[in-house]
């Protein structure tokens, strides 16, 4: 069995299809590479789930509602399924420098 990665990047979103491919863009390309990449879509009716998916990365894992559940219910979805011994929850449109996990994780 792989140990858990050390850090969980969680982006709850919510019809995200402007902003999504940039965020994750900056994520993967971390220094820091234990991390897991958790997405939760939460029902889009954009083409959010569909970008998402284009990206083809071992610790990425896209996790998607039938229905929606909510913002609330959504972001409790991250903390839930996260692996990571951190959990960094990330907002649909933010952007990390390369090496913000790897400066978080030092101070930690």
């Amino acid at each position: 069995m792989t140990p858990p990665p050390r850090v969980t990047l969680a982006i709850p979103l919510y019809n995200a299809e402007p902003y999504l491919a940039a965020t994750l863009h900056s994520l993967l390309a971390q220094t820091y590479r234990d991390f897991e990449l958790l997405i939760f879509d939460d029902a889009s009716n954009d083409r959010s789930a569909v970008i998402a998916a284009e990206f083809r990365d071992p610790r990425l894992r896209l996790l998607g509602a039938s229905e929606r559940v909510g913002a609330e219910r959504n972001w409790n979805r991250c903390l839930e399924s996260a692996r990571g011994r951190y959990i960094k929850v990330v907002c649909d449109d933010d952007l990390l420098a390369p090496d913000c996990l790897e400066r978080q994780v030092a101070v930690l």
